[in-house]
């Protein structure tokens, strides 16, 4: 025999000891009943195994076995230990499919003891009586299966006891049952021992016959009383539903629910089948409550109706069923209070099932969003089409009206009558007709408007998103900022250590005198972006300009900051001495004089200058021919004209200014005049500014001929204004020879200087170099000792004299003027 001990001060699973069964153990040797130890730290000690009841009996399942083993460790204060996480959730999973399993046989033992009631109940009205062994054999199965069915309703709710315990970490059962609690379970006890009990009892039944008013009185079965309220265990069926649900038994679900505050019940799991398959749900439940509101009628009638109407099954299904679907024919009525209240409940039921296939199938039959969307095109189109129609039926009859009316000579009134009706008729139609376009509309808007709503949470939500990312922006600077702030406060001590003890002044070396005064320290700061290569020249315009200026601002801790501005100029290097900008320019135009349709003459022009590119200051030698094949006398003139061109925003805004002009002689009638080399003086302005987007500055040479009585004629030469003056000696792809021929070509009536004559070698080599200019400019081999204080390069001495003339095919000695033919062009 195996001993088991337990402490009284320590609390142990519920279910686990004998005490909770109902077993008292025993001791063997008095045959008295154990009496618990007084005392603290005193223990009882109970010998035997005690007999565990169960529905399955001695043969049991080996891992009901196992758990039953692992509640008895459980119990023994020696083998008790800390429950962990794990341990705890193992538990309480297997208290989880303890109570399934317990929850299924209740319902399997109830259900058993409603049908062998049922079938007793039949079999006692025609096969034997109520007195008879057989009757009385069924109903103690009937009592037997109750018995079983009260102790698994007590094991139930013993697994959820114990489930409260691992769930709120609490010791001792006691702390669960409350009031609500005792009061359910006692509720249920009571509910589920109502059977009918064995042997043969009978009472006087007395009611009122529903038609004749009559009292009747018989002699009824007590089993009447006690069958009926069996069908209260049905109850059963719903707690089974709920625990064998998917919903209830997935973790996730579970905890889902837990977050969004949703209990997992009855009613829960209920509402859940109604929105997957309403229509089954609403049937099983119709049928079932017909069957068993018509049995329970016939039982509830059958002592007081003689004409077996509302006793026989099938007239007590029609009664249940004209009751359920409000109908009422008034042929059969029951006459006991008993069927009449179950009349009611049906009546009532009815009621509730009718209003939810009504729901269901209204939902069923609505419309889908695409569906609705839909049907709005069709009803707009073909509303649309009848508008149409409507509209020219108006038409149509105010045209019939003013003909027969106007344009006939004998008019109908009749006929004039009957289009005035249709007249009216169709204005009416187009009414209505657009009155239905406007529900229309009003319906197809408030779909639009669940459009307009989710985009414009979709634009808060956008907005909101953009504050937040600013918000992290602005944190981002704060810390910044306070970072800058912590190192400025960590370097303040020392700041102010050297503002109180300042350094001696630096001790006058040899050669130095001591100052008597010291100026205050100061610091070069390096410049950033001193590379001012890039930048255009500075500029004041009418309609723009660029300005340049430097800012400087001296932070300092704990002191206002102080700011400096100093406005300065830049100008951009603009070098002519650049092949383009020495390159000649040169041109001709000609043009036909002509007044009021009359041609007076050619008039041609030809211009050309040395080079591009000029600086302030310089002269510009222009070198035109004007030829006067006119008849009238014109006037040349020649001027430095300055373009601003502003650009902004894809726009263009020029401005022309004349900066310098001069004018020529006039030229009469079939003459032709030279320029040889005219100077045009250029006055200090600013130089051309080409490489900017927004704003640039050019300059041109315009030459003009003003006609009488026409226009002029124009011709521009494009410049350049740098600020690199020319090179004396000028660019390299400029010769000499070039200009010297560029000069005959324009000046063949001057003649050319002659050269000057090279200087001797004893004007450049003076007696003092003649020594060092034998050497050579390299040391000889055996003078080792001579060091050259420069590179070994030879000094070339430069020569600035008129290079000789170079060969020329033109004629040196010309034609005079008269005979010489004219050319429009050089």
């Amino acid at each position: 025999m195996s001993s088991r001990s337990h402490n009284g001060s320590v609390g142990r699973p519920l279910g686990s000891g004998p005490e909770f069964l109902g077993w008292e153990p025993v001791d063997p040797e008095s045959g008295r009943p154990l009496q618990p130890a007084q005392g603290p730290g005193l223990r009882m000690v109970a010998k035997g195994q005690p007999a565990h009841l169960s529905p399955a009996g001695p043969r049991s399942h080996p891992q009901e076995q196992e758990e039953k083993e692992e509640e008895e460790d459980e119990s023994r204060p020696g083998s008790r230990k800390p429950p962990t996480v794990s341990h705890r959730l193992g538990h309480r999973r297997a208290l989880f499919e303890k109570r399934k399993r317990l929850s299924d046989y209740a319902l399997i033992f109830g259900m058993f003891g409603i049908v062998v009631m049922v079938t007793e109940t039949e079999l006692s009205w025609g096969v034997y009586t109520k007195g008879s062994l057989y009757s009385f054999a069924l109903k103690c199965l009937i009592s037997l299966s109750t018995l079983v069915l009260l102790g698994l309703v007590v094991l139930y709710h013993a697994r959820e006891i114990q489930l409260f315990l691992v769930d709120n970490g609490a010791d001792d059962w006691r702390i669960a049952m409350t009031w609500e609690r005792v009061s359910l379970i006692s509720l249920e006890l009571a509910v589920c021992a109502i059977h009918p009990v064995p042997g043969h009892y009978r009472f006087t039944w007395t009611a009122r016959l529903a038609f004749s008013l009559v009292p009747s009185a018989a002699e009824a079965d007590l089993d009447v009383l006690l069958s009926i309220p069996m069908f209260l265990r049905l109850y059963l069926l719903a707690r089974v539903m709920l625990l064998h649900s998917r919903i209830f038994t997935d973790a996730s679900s579970r905890s889902i629910g837990a977050l969004n505050r949703v209990t997992f019940n009855t009613r829960f799991v209920t509402k859940t089948l109604m929105t997957i398959c309403p229509g089954t749900v609403l049937l099983v439940f119709s049928i079932s409550s017909w069957i068993v509101a018509a049995w329970t009628v016939r039982v509830c009638e059958r002592y007081h109706d003689k004409q077996e109407v509302t006793s026989n099954f099938l007239g007590a299904m029609w009664l249940i069923s004209i009751t359920f679907l409000s109908i009422g024919y008034g042929d059969m009525v029951p006459h006991t209070y008993c069927g009449k209240g179950v009349c009611l409940l049906t009546g009532i039921m009815g009621a509730g099932c009718t209003a939810l296939v009504v729901a269901v199938v209204a939902r069923k039959l609505e419309l889908t969003t695409a569906e609705k969307h839909v049907h709005n095109f069709m009803m707009d189109t073909q509303l649309s089409k009848r508008v149409r129609n409507a509209a020219a039926n108006v038409l149509r009859e105010t045209w019939l009206i003013y003909k027969h009316s106007r344009l006939v000579k004998k008019p109908d009134q009749g006929r004039v009558r009957k289009h005035q009706r249709k007249f009216l008729q169709a204005i009416h139609q187009l009414r209505s007709v657009k009155i239905e376009q406007g529900k229309v509309n009003d319906q197809a808007n408030t779909l639009a408007d669940l459009a307009k709503a989710q985009s414009i949470a979709y634009e808060v939500v956008s907005e909101l998103q953009a504050q937040q990312e600013e918000l992290e922006a602005r944190l981002a600077a704060l810390e910044s900022r306070l970072d800058a702030l912590g190192a400025s406060l960590q370097a303040l001590p020392g700041l102010i250590a050297q503002a109180i003890c300042p350094l001696p002044p630096p001790w006058p070396g040899p050669g130095r005198q001591a100052l008597a005064t010291q100026s205050p320290p100061g610091h070069w700061l390096p410049t950033l972006g001193s590379d001012f290569g890039s930048l255009v020249t500075s500029f004041e315009g009418k309609h723009g300009s660029v300005r340049y200026s430097i800012k400087a601002t001296l932070h300092r801790p704990w002191v206002p900051a102080r700011r400096a501005q100093k406005v300065f100029t830049v100008i951009e290097p603009v070098d002519i001495n650049t092949p383009a900008l020495l390159e000649p320019q040169a041109g001709a135009r000609e043009k036909v004089a002509r007044s009021w349709y009359c041609t007076h003459g050619l008039v041609s022009l030809s211009a050309k200058i040395d080079r591009k590119g000029y600086t302030p200051g310089e002269v510009i030698p222009i070198f035109a021919e004007i030829d006067n094949g006119s008849t009238r006398a014109v006037q040349p003139r020649a001027a430095l004209v300055q373009t601003q061109t502003y650009m902004a925003r894809g726009a263009c805004k020029q401005k022309r200014t004349v900066v310098a002009s001069m004018d020529g002689e006039p030229v009469g009638p079939g003459r032709r005049v030279l320029w040889p080399g005219c100077a045009l003086h250029i006055p200090p302005v600013g130089p051309s500014i080409l490489h900017c987007r927004v704003l640039s500055v050019d300059y041109s040479l315009k030459v003009c001929v003003d006609i009488p009585g026409s226009s002029k004629l124009l011709l521009e030469l494009p410049l350049v204004i740098g600020t690199v003056p020319l090179h004396p000696l000028g660019s390299r792809s400029a010769s000499v020879g070039s200009r010297t021929s560029f000069l005959q070509n324009w000046d063949p009536c001057t003649g050319m200087e002659p050269p000057e004559a090279p200087p001797e070698y004893s004007e450049v080599v003076r007696e003092s170099q003649l020594p060092a200019a034998s050497q050579g400019p390299f040391p000889l081999l055996h003078d080792v000792g001579v060091t050259l204080a420069g590179p070994y390069f030879a000094c070339l001495q430069e020569f600035r004299y008129r290079p000789p003339p170079l060969y020329s095919e033109e004629d040196p000695h010309p034609p005079s003027e008269a005979g010489r033919p004219r050319c429009m062009t050089c």
